[in-house]
């Protein structure tokens, strides 16, 4: 059992991660809708699966005019989502099965029926309340706005308020934060020190790169980044000194030199999430390039990698990879757009996946992709609920139960989104019964992951002679990936996973497909690694 006073000093390092998307998880009361309740009954199930750590998408109380991003009350939860008397009894469960709680803290803005900025459309411009936000003076006579500047999800981040206009780099109903204001960050410091008393154990940062905004004459909005240290080293310090080790990620889009640059040392945050590897096309000498840069400089900064494959904004994994060519396709497929193959995708997943699983670092698991759950691309424009409307896609309720209404998320008589046809096969209650489900793969290599020690390992590439296969070496255990269309040669050694059950990988690895293997690679002493090298490449 995991209690406040007893956190293991970087216990983040090796974490297996479960990003929990609260609305579409689990319905306890019927409304339609998940919530905090919903997540306490099946913890048990996450803890089977090998899963030590969850985050939660935004439940604060929110008009919802982005999901939950645009947070009216930092420390509440919101009514559809419980109560705190439900969330403290949540995290006492989590808790007492191992799995440790991460909050998702939104920095960059309020929404715009927060006290504070409803306080400030009542001021006068200069006062202290609208110092709290970022109003400035419009030119022309107050008739154009400030500058310029795009947003990150709008066009026009500028919204006019009599002869001043605010500074939203999202949508208007989501008001940018003045962070060079000293009260902004003290109250701040006092939210984080709220959840930390009541259990959480870790951060998830919303756009952590936002925050301070640089002269009204700069070229982007978000170009002041030596600016923002200060406020990570004050949260960083104050988490340390108050409740011992807690973990801090950001939600950062930079490639692993310039984000562990930037955001990750002993005196900012933890992490940083690695999204090269969710929008990689599925090419073996760019994953082989991600999986190089990311381990070695996660490493020389005393941090470790967050593997994502998919993730509450962008397309799930297996439609992604169902494309014959991936990029990045974003998550607004629709009825009408090309449509992915999933039985590609589900294979280039399962493969993956073992990839994945293989990788040292920490792992973080979107809700249903351990079912191998794809998008919902077939959504009417009814259906769609969100602001930014090209995100539901990922968005489905959870598959429980193959025989009940909404498949077990919720007895309502219609669930907030709906879900896919292909989610009834896909159901938690079927794969349970299968030893060869994507549920099955998962639960086993979380626990060979586990045994192996593989997320304290390192990496070791291994030269081949096909472009299109990765064979490496992290300890004794080998991965091979074919992400060509023919079959490889297969590497020497004792095959203990494979990512399809019926595959022969006797002589060649099949296309699409991946295998763990174990070598004995004993190394007696450094002068020894130069011949261990030679052979590696010798027993293919």
């Amino acid at each position: 059992m995991i209690t406040s006073k007893e956190q293991s000093a970087e216990w983040w390092l090796d974490m297996n991660l479960y990003q929990i998307y609260v609305r579409s998880f689990a319905d306890s009361n019927g409304d339609g809708v998940g919530d905090i309740a919903g997540i306490t009954q099946h913890l048990q199930y996450l803890a089977d699966l090998g899963i030590n750590a969850i985050w939660l998408t935004p439940f604060y109380p929110s008009p919802q005019a982005d999901m939950g991003y645009d947070v009216a009350d930092y420390r509440n939860v919101d009514p559809t989502y419980g109560t705190l008397d439900d969330f403290d009894a949540m995290v006492a469960k989590a808790h007492s099965l191992n799995v440790r709680v991460f909050i998702d803290i939104v920095p960059n803005h309020t929404s715009s029926q927060h006290p504070w900025f409803q306080a400030a459309l009542k001021a006068a411009p200069g006062s202290a309340e609208r110092n709290r936000y970022i109003f400035v003076d419009g030119r022309d006579g107050g008739k154009l706005p400030p500058n310029a500047w795009g947003g990150w999800t709008t066009t026009e981040p500028w919204t006019k308020v009599d002869t001043q206009w605010y500074l939203h780099m999202f949508s208007a109903e989501q008001p940018d934060l003045n962070w060079r204001n000293p009260e902004v960050r003290e109250e701040f410091k006092n939210t984080l020190r709220f959840w930390m008393n009541r259990g959480v154990d870790g951060l998830r940062v919303d756009a952590p790169t936002l925050l301070i905004k640089p002269e009204l004459t700069a070229k982007q909005a978000e170009d002041n980044l030596p600016d923002l240290f200060p406020i990570y080293a004050e949260w960083r310090k104050m988490l340390d000194e108050e409740f011992g080790p807690r973990c801090m990620i950001g939600e950062v889009f930079d490639d692993a030199e310039t984000g562990m640059e930037n955001f990750v040392d002993k005196a900012h945050m933890n992490q940083i999430f690695c999204f090269d590897y969710q929008e990689a096309p599925w090419q073996a000498d760019e994953f082989k390039d991600i999986i190089d840069s990311w381990v070695t400089t996660t490493r020389e900064h005393g941090s470790s990698s967050v593997w994502v494959s998919s993730s509450h904004d962008l397309i799930r994994q297996v439609s992604y990879l169902g494309f014959p060519d991936p990029k990045n396709k974003g998550s607004d497929i629709g009825p009408e757009d090309e449509q992915p193959d999933l039985e590609l995708g589900t294979r280039r997943t399962r493969a993956m996946t073992l990839m994945t699983m293989w990788l040292p670092g920490a792992i973080c698991t979107y809700y249903g992709e351990e079912l191998g759950l794809p998008d919902h691309t077939t959504l009417t424009d009814a259906d769609l609920q969100g602001h930014d409307m090209d995100r539901d896609g990922c968005r489905s309720p959870m598959p429980w139960a193959s025989d009940k209404p909404n498949l077990g998320f919720s007895t309502a008589a219609r669930a907030w989104l709906p879900q896919p046809q292909v989610y009834r096969e896909l159901a938690v209650d079927v794969q349970q019964q299968s030893d060869t489900s994507m549920l099955s793969l998962y639960r086993a290599l979380f626990k060979k992951r586990q045994e192996l020690g593989l997320a304290a390992g390192d990496v070791t590439f291994i030269d081949t002679d096909t472009d299109d296969v990765i064979v490496a070496r992290n300890g004794n255990i080998c991965l091979a990936i074919n992400f060509g269309d023919d079959a490889a040669p297969m590497p020497a050694g004792e095959v203990i996973a494979k990512s399809l059950p019926d595959i022969d990988v006797t002589d060649d690895l099949p296309a699409n497909a991946a295998v763990w293997l174990y070598q004995d690679w004993a190394v007696e002493d450094d002068d020894d690694e130069d011949d261990d090298e030679d052979n590696s490449t010798d027993s293919e």
